[in-house]
């Protein structure tokens, strides 16, 4: 199996959502990330997202309205519970 190399723009997102979750127990907007790393908007952060949930490095989580991002880590299963 080959190693998970990340491109630059998913080392930005990828980094700014751990520092969001670790500082503040949650992630930005889009639009906020966006602006913070200089992209054309929510859009671009929403593919890189997708690229990063491929991966396997993050899950969204959709509950109602209201969304989230996991960073996946060991423990976490190899599906995200999204109830």
């Amino acid at each position: 199996m080959k190693p998970r190399i990340l491109g630059y723009r998913e080392a930005q997102v990828l980094r700014l959502v751990e520092a969001d979750l670790a500082e503040r127990g949650a992630v930005r907007s889009y639009g906020r990330i966006a602006a913070e790393l200089g992209m054309c908007g929510r859009n671009a952060v929403c593919n890189v997202i997708g690229r990063l949930e491929r991966r396997g490095l993050v899950c969204r989580i959709r509950r109602g309205p209201s969304r989230s991002i996991m960073v996946r880590t060991r423990e976490l299963p190899a599906k995200c519970d999204q109830t």
